[in-house]
């Protein structure tokens, strides 16, 4: 998607479907960002990309779906949403202060950690590092 200038903007595990062949889609564009303009998609709040000292509107389009990628990794692995025993308004706060659940017991932890620290700027390098994993 990010590589044809396509921001989804309300990435999260409800928004995925699998085929009966097992594949992968992606569903719900209607607030996606194309080519860089202004996005009408709000991802829910345990996806939401924190500001850390920016503007709404200067979280880059890409880092807030790589956020929410690793918040839809740890939905898969863990069998909840992060937090999903708090309120939204304690997560927006656990978020703001750079506070993530636990992964420590989660078999990709580094992945969803990376993507939570906004340390890839491509879903390939998350996927590559999912695979590496997965063949060790």
């Amino acid at each position: 998607m990010h590589s044809k200038k396509v921001y989804h903007c309300d990435f999260s595990c409800r928004n995925v479907l699998l085929t009966e062949e097992n594949v992968v889609k992606i569903g719900d564009f209607g607030g996606a960002g194309l080519d860089e303009r202004e996005s009408d998609g709000v991802e829910e709040c345990r996806y939401d990309l924190p500001l850390r000292g920016r503007n709404w509107e200067d979280r880059p389009y890409y880092k807030r779906d790589l956020f929410a990628l690793g918040s839809s990794i740890y939905e898969i692995m863990a069998w909840k949403k992060p937090f999903a025993e708090l309120d939204d308004w304690e997560v927006e706060n656990r978020f703001a202060r750079d506070e993530f659940p636990d992964v420590s017991n989660i078999a990709c932890a580094h992945v969803i950690r990376k993507c939570w620290e906004e340390k890839y700027d491509r879903a390939e390098d998350v996927m590559d590092e999912l695979r590496a994993r997965q063949t060790n």
